[in-house]
């Protein structure tokens, strides 16, 4: 069985998700909905940390796409895995998402050799 877990704090104005786990078919509508929760709570960004969530499917993505039309600008995703980062660079969704740069680059559109 699928399992999501998720981790909530509020900094004033801005909410946290922290997620373990898998995004996928089963747990999809359990982060729709702690997104739109989060984003009654927070006056400010929701941010989304995947640092421990192991796997995302199409489902997955169509949640954080969901979320973020929901949300707008408000979102931002930080420390995806990178089988996660790839995933979500691959669909073209990085920028659109708010996903983090990689640790390291500065930017998510940072180039080998560049300065």
């Amino acid at each position: 069985m699928d399992v999501l877990k998720v981790h909530v704090a509020v900094k004033e104005p801005d909410v946290i998700l922290r997620l373990g786990g898998e995004i996928d078919l089963l747990t999809a509508a359990q982060l729709e909905g702690e997104l739109r929760r989060a984003g009654l709570l927070a006056s400010g960004r929701v941010t989304l940390d995947l640092q421990e969530v192991t796997f995302v499917d199409a489902s997955g993505l169509g949640a954080l796409i969901t979320a973020r039309n929901e949300l707008g600008d408000r979102l931002n995703i930080r420390g995806a895995r990178p089988r996660v980062r790839r995933l979500i660079i691959l669909a073209g969704l990085d920028a659109w998402l708010g996903l983090d740069p990689e640790p390291g680059t500065g930017s998510s559109e940072a180039q080998p050799g560049a300065a």
